[in-house]
């Protein structure tokens, strides 16, 4: 189970598209599939920035309201029994603000994925994948998204993966190139959409090992650079240059009568160059996070109810200057909340989770066929106060508030399937001002695949 976010692991009801994989490919394969997905929203939300109602937001008000309308076509050409792979998927996201009648732009066409995949090479389990493709490793809490800053439009990497397979055991060497603005593949209309808030270097080792029937272990080890902030140096949240090697492990352990535990650790030792606009100097600190959950599943119960509580840590730094020690990495997505995403922009970045010990409490059942329903509590506290970074944002306390989410996830067909969720969020002292903020979506997704031909 997890989150009740649109990425969130929980959605095993209802299984979504797969992300690419590295693993081989034993069994035959179409020669060509295909397949698109129209994913339509409506959201709407208050003020998640600062818990401010008299901030003024789009239109002059502090509410928001648009429209989001992604499109996503996909082919994937494969010789026969799938020893070599093309993957190609083409995606656009329009939006349209409600408060300002901004009609619908076109926004651009982009290379979602493009990459080449060779399942067979010269050493047996060894397999080879380069380009622009999707990396998704345990829960997200590292390796989620390569694209933090367009929020849910993509979540690519640009990647170079070698992988060693053994019985269920795999070793993956990892190479990524991000840039912050695209420039490595073509753009239909390009709007110079930032991906992320500086451009992203990393290289890194992934292991994978599910040999024990109940227990899952991975390990990992990831050197990531952080480089050329566009932001002016005297900007309050502008990065120098970042070093981060970090290593990490997990393991979910599976017990009889539905019970599970899982938990996941990780050590950074960060670096940042000097900034001299701002007088500070170089420096270098060690930061740490991690997870623990417990779940329960009543499968022998009407309904198959699940509970789930757990904590997840992320420190924050010893640097007065912000307060954020933990860096996420590629997990810059609404892991926890949709609304806490928005808020964290004044600290560090849109969805940069760190600086936080998080209490949750999930619960969910199949009332009927075909619909979940699932409630969420999470309550937020920092381990430092950032007011001297903005007393006008923040506050002298520690406690970031409540959250507060209800979900509902309705399979219409094979090809349809929507949802709708609620939050809640009421702010604590961590804040300058505590005014209760409320995010409400509603999404539905249409899929089609297809297939030509069949392999020899």
């Amino acid at each position: 189970m997890g989150p009740l976010q649109e990425y969130s692991t929980s959605l095993t009801f209802f299984p979504l598209p797969p992300a690419a994989t590295v693993g081989p490919v034993t069994a035959k394969v179409p020669v060509f599939t295909y397949g698109l997905d129209e994913r339509d929203r409506t959201e709407d939300w208050n003020p998640p920035f600062d818990f401010n109602n008299a901030s003024a937001g789009p239109g002059g008000k502090n509410q928001h309201e648009q429209l989001r309308l992604r499109t996503r076509i996909w082919g994937t050409l494969s010789a026969p029994h799938s020893d070599v792979q093309l993957n190609v998927k083409l995606t656009n996201e329009m939006n349209k603000s409600i408060y300002t009648h901004v009609k619908l732009n076109d926004n651009e066409i982009f290379f979602d994925q493009l990459n080449i995949k060779f399942n067979k090479t010269f050493i047996k389990g060894l397999t080879f994948q380069a380009g622009r493709m999707d990396w998704i490793k345990g829960d997200g809490f590292m390796f989620m998204d390569g694209t933090g800053g367009d929020g849910s439009r993509a979540s690519y990497y640009n990647m170079v993966n070698i992988a060693y397979t053994h019985k269920k055991s795999q070793l993956e060497v990892v190479g990524i190139l991000n840039p912050r603005l695209e420039h490595l593949f073509p753009l239909v209309h390009n709007q110079k959409t930032a991906l992320d808030d500086w451009n992203d270097q990393a290289i890194g080792l992934y292991y994978t090992d599910r040999n024990r029937s109940n227990t899952d272990i991975d390990a990992y080890y990831m050197l990531k650079k952080e480089i050329k902030d566009p932001r002016a140096a005297t900007n309050s949240l502008f990065q120098p240059n970042k070093h981060t090697n970090t290593i990490g492990a997990r393991i979910l352990h599976r017990m009889p009568n539905g019970l599970s535990i899982k938990g996941e650790g990780a050590l950074q030792f960060d670096a940042v160059r000097a900034n001299p606009a701002q007088t500070l100097k170089a420096t270098s600190w060690t930061a740490f996070a991690g997870y623990v959950t417990v779940t329960k599943q009543f499968l022998n119960t009407p309904g198959k109810p699940f509970v789930e509580g757990g904590y997840t840590v992320l420190s924050g730094s010893d640097q007065q200057k912000d307060g954020v020690g933990f860096d996420p990495l590629f997990s810059r997505w609404p892991r926890y909340s949709e609304l806490y995403a928005y808020s964290l922009v004044n600290e560090k970045g849109i969805s940069y989770l760190s600086n936080d010990g998080i209490l949750t409490l999930e619960a969910g059942v199949i009332p009927v066929k075909k619909i979940v329903l699932r409630a969420a509590l999470y309550q937020h506290n920092a381990f430092k106060s950032i007011n001297a970074f903005s007393p006008t944002v923040f506050g002298t306390g520690t406690n970031r508030g409540e959250n507060l989410q209800l979900r509902s996830d309705i399979l219409l067909s094979k090809n349809w399937i929507g949802h709708i969720l609620y939050e809640k969020w009421w702010a604590g002292n961590f804040y300058a001002h505590q005014d209760p903020a409320y995010f409400f979506r509603g999404e539905v997704t249409y899929t089609f695949r297809g297939k030509v031909g069949a392999a020899r």
